[in-house]
């Protein structure tokens, strides 16, 4: 009856130690010791506060220059990136700079008209708004061509950025970038986060008190999405932006977060709920619709334009699966250790998330392009063990743009070099090579530990996004007999302490097994946030019966 590969988690040597040394018990132990990144167990059990000592090179430089700027009454033109990170971060710079008494505006790139970064639609911006400065966030890192161009035309730029420098483009004039440095913490950040550290320096020179609110939850949100490592600073961040959500001031972002499960706020409201939603707006038609709307002060319009969105992200879930659908029937090559596909049919906003998701479930990497005549953009991401950003920095000749991080890539290339790209790749993933069988883990528990396991993890939260999230089993012995839901999904109730129940839902069950399980099966899935309900606010995701 099984659909997948599964194995029990036993305590290990680090689960006892814990154990002994943190006075937990065993089940508490062995959860933390799987999910517990080791470079998180001072922030976890000490709870240590947020500090925001963190060396960043330039920092300092560039945010002398920019409170002159404001003091000489410079115009500044804040530039940003279409992805949630970069929309937070202009956000972020945008308003905190307003609130410095800075005369500020922002440019966020289109997706289908100019692409990512920096390019000759920057220098239009900066000239169209009579910028003395530009100021990036999310991205500028290795722009040298474009800070050329800016300084011809007496304008200057200062970059705040995370993405990895490259040696060719990178620009010499202020540059705040963790990579620049030794700090491994300021590495991890978000791109949001950088910048907010830049905003934070800018208010000190000007001798002003920045408040950490609005722009924590923004750096939280930004941090998730961007699905950057999780380091003390981050970790402690994400708690207190996740806290802060639930009072945010903000129209916008109240009706954002109605779509989303009722809150203590965890990773996997923004990940599944929120980031999406955002990201809908760059991915379908202009990132500017959520400046917008976190920007916005009246309840009324916020909650129009986050209706606007919500249709678009309804257009994009749909023509997302239909994308899936096409490259399962047409490309799937189970012989492969990585999946190649290029069509002149792929949307190009949907290509990192139909990446994301067909990596995931193949376990291999996955290369997306998507074709424009003569041109084509695509979309990397990788599996555990691949840089792939790397991986690809030692083609040669190859791409016009290239960048990333370890997981995820995007590249512009010439469609006649789609071959040489899949040639390279054939030669660098041994072709020979079988991909590796996935093995699914779960910890087992009783029906009662259920809400116990639930707090557990969201002590936990947020939890490092390389650490695959194990699942948890159940018997179905200990459970109420499965009621079938419209004909397809199965429904139990997991019975907990004061008499109170949770729902354990399989979704779309009777298409995936032959018949209804039996008292001496276990059920295994995943403890998530309910949409639902508030008491329990969880219920057991289903992921199969074993």
């Amino acid at each position: 009856m099984a659909t997948s590969v599964w194995k029990e988690i036993e305590l290990d040597e680090r689960a006892l130690r814990l154990g002994r040394e943190r006075d937990l018990s065993l089940l508490e132990a062995n959860i933390v010791s799987r999910l517990l990144h080791p470079r998180l167990e001072g922030a976890y059990f000490n709870q240590e506060p947020l500090s925001f000592d963190i060396q960043i090179p330039n920092l300092d430089e560039s945010a002398k220059f920019i409170a002159k700027a404001i003091k000489d009454g410079k115009k500044i033109l804040v530039h940003g990136d279409y992805d949630t990170d970069g929309i937070m971060g202009t956000t972020i710079l945008y308003s905190g700079l307003k609130s410095l008494k800075a005369n500020v505006s922002f440019f966020i790139p289109s997706r289908f008209e100019n692409g990512y970064g920096l390019s000759s639609c920057s220098v239009d911006a900066a000239k169209r708004e009579k910028a003395d400065v530009v100021l990036t966030v999310d991205c500028g890192t290795n722009s040298k061509d474009v800070q050329i161009e800016l300084e011809s035309l007496g304008v200057a730029l200062v970059v705040t950025d995370h993405h990895i420098p490259e040696k060719e483009n990178l620009v010499d004039s202020f540059l705040v970038n963790p990579f620049l440095g030794n700090d491994e913490e300021a590495k991890m950040l978000s791109g949001a986060t950088v910048g907010y550290l830049l905003l934070r320096k800018v208010a000190e020179n000007l001798n002003e008190i920045l408040p950490e609110e609005p722009f924590l939850r923004l750096c939280g949100i930004a941090t998730v999405s961007d699905v950057v490592p999780i380091g003390a600073f981050n970790w402690n961040l994400c708690k207190k932006a996740f806290s802060a959500l639930q009072s945010s001031p903000s129209p916008g972002l109240n009706a954002l977060l109605k779509k989303c499960p009722m809150p203590p706020y965890r990773c996997h409201h923004i990940a599944f709920y929120l980031s999406p939603r955002l990201n809908a707006a760059g991915r379908m038609e202009d990132a500017n619709l959520v400046l917008d709307i976190l920007l916005e002060r009246d309840l009324e319009r916020a909650e129009d334009l986050v209706e606007k969105l919500e249709e678009l992200n309804t257009t994009r879930r749909y023509l997302q699966a239909q994308m899936a659908e096409e490259i399962e029937k047409n490309f799937g090559d189970d012989d492969l250790p990585f999946l190649f596909c290029a069509s002149e049919r792929f949307h190009l906003g949907l290509l990192g998330p139909v990446a994301s998701r067909l990596c995931q479930e193949k376990n291999k990497s996955v290369f997306l392009i998507s074709v424009d005549g003569e041109s084509a953009t695509g979309s990397a991401r990788s599996v555990e063990d691949v840089d792939i950003t790397s991986l690809l920095r030692e083609s040669e000749g190859i791409f016009k743009r290239l960048g990333g991080h370890e997981r995820a890539a995007g590249f512009t290339l010439e469609t006649s070099n789609i071959v040489k790209l899949r040639e390279f790749l054939e030669k660098k993933y041994k072709i020979s090579d079988s991909p590796k069988e996935s093995v699914n883990y779960y910890f087992f528990i009783q029906p009662k530990q259920t809400e116990i396991v639930w707090e557990i993890l969201g002590k936990l939260d947020p939890i490092e996004p390389s650490i695959k999230h194990p699942c948890f089993a159940l018997e179905t012995k200990q459970l109420s007999p499965p009621k079938i839901i419209k004909d397809k999904h199965l429904l139990w109730n997991i019975p907990l302490n004061n008499g109170r129940s949770v729902s354990a839902f399989y979704f779309d069950a009777l298409s995936k097994i032959s018949k209804i399980p039996t008292n001496e099966r276990l059920i295994v899935g995943r403890i998530l946030p309910d949409k639902l309900r508030s008491n329990p606010n969880f219920f057991f995701e289903v992921k199969d019966i074993i």
